[in-house]
């Protein structure tokens, strides 16, 4: 009770806070085919759409480190997300289900009855760690942080504060969840450190920042396998990207947008030679893709999130590992990044049940012909 009149207090007239999310109850178990399972990274470029790349044919050169991994790499062509917006986009790539079946929306975290691809990997004994852009709608509230034994949200108000992982996951975080006096509130508040309410959207966490809490928390493991995610969050609405790079492209919102996308292309390239310094690329699958794209005034319409026009439906994907993906190969077949938790979890070798929903993609390059399915995007009303 004291805790909430305190959150009430702080984050005014928000709505209800919420704290932790349950977990699944997955427990496994879980096998690794062959012996120890690699390292997993997913990386998501939050609102990029497919027609912006000069890897799928843009005129722009946006993504040179993209077209330099696809060369590593199986791409997919024509993949394409479950929703034209943040949350339930990447409910189906953390669970292999389709928005309607997760509960994830404007309204409902992610549903805490579905196992996450962080609780199967953390299950396996893999280190689990998410460094998250998007505030709004990945934050730890969300349900996307359920699995990660680190997961880095960034905030930007009293609310989110209280809603993220920095509250909850804190020592002095927890003795106010805690505490049973208004002392013991107070001593805890005192200690927590309040300065990442003060922050304002334009300054939400770049890439570069990413990069540097992933890599940090890697050299903490110690050897340990990991699976990671990183949310990079320059494309999204408020496009940014350094000078250098917004001189490369036009003066106007399309122009933003690529010089962000270009931003972050150059920073993968520099997250995956950190992984390379420290010899782990070569045993890591790597997956980079999109929860959904943009429009700029195709169709009448600006932004995402209300639509499902293809490009903000169809974003890049691509699937690195040496050791288990085939380099340099382009798949035409349409497909939905809601195969992403069956095909890591196929690549990365482990056996457990209830397997993920979804067919593995990994048949586009173990079995001749393969069937296509059926895709489903869903946009919601109000």
């Amino acid at each position: 009770v004291l805790v909430l009149g305190v959150a009430a207090a702080l984050a005014g007239a928000v709505g209800a806070v919420r704290f932790r999310t349950a977990s699944s109850g997955f427990e496994g178990p879980v096998a690794a085919r062959g012996g120890r399972a690699p390292n997993v990274l997913l990386v998501v470029w939050d609102t990029v759409r497919s027609a912006s790349l000069s890897l799928y044919g843009h005129t722009r050169p946006t993504t040179p480190v993209l077209e330099r991994l696809a060369a590593e790499s199986t791409v997919f062509d024509e993949a394409y997300s479950t929703s034209p917006w943040t949350l339930p986009g990447h409910s189906s790539l953390f669970t292999g289900y389709f928005p309607h079946e997760v509960s994830s929306s404007w309204y409902e975290r992610l549903d805490a009855r579905r196992t996450t691809l962080a609780e199967v990997f953390r299950t396996m004994g893999h280190a689990t760690g998410g460094f998250v852009a998007n505030h709004h709608y990945t934050a730890h509230d969300s349900g996307l942080g359920r699995g990660f034994e680190t997961y880095r949200d960034y905030v930007v108000s009293w609310a989110q504060v209280l809603r993220s992982s920095a509250f909850t996951q804190t020592p002095s975080g927890e003795r106010m969840i805690r505490a049973r006096s208004l002392p013991e509130l107070w001593r805890a508040a005192r200690a927590f450190n309040w300065w990442v309410a003060q922050k304002r959207d334009s300054d939400r966490k770049h890439s570069d920042e990413l990069n540097a809490e992933f890599l940090d928390w890697v050299d903490s493991l110690e050897g340990r396998p990991f699976f990671g995610f990183l949310n990079y969050f320059d494309a999204h609405a408020g496009y940014w990207s350094p000078p250098e790079f917004r001189e490369r492209f036009p003066a106007d919102w399309e122009g933003e947008y690529e010089a962000a996308i270009a931003y972050q292309d150059d920073r993968l390239g520099r997250l995956l030679d950190g992984l390379e310094e420290r010899g782990l690329l070569e045993n890591t699958v790597v997956i980079v893709t999109s929860d959904h794209g943009e429009l700029f005034g195709e169709h009448g319409l600006h932004g995402h999130a209300s639509s499902l026009y293809r490009n903000v439906l169809h974003v890049p994907l691509l699937i690195r590992y040496p050791a288990g993906v085939p380099a340099g190969r382009r798949v035409a077949t349409p497909v939905s990044l809601r195969a992403v938790p069956a095909t890591v979890t196929d690549v990365a070798g482990l056996d457990f049940e209830p397997a993920f929903p979804g067919r593995s993609l990994a048949r586009y390059w173990t079995a001749d012909p393969a069937a296509p399915e059926t895709l489903l995007a869903e946009v919601e009303e109000g």
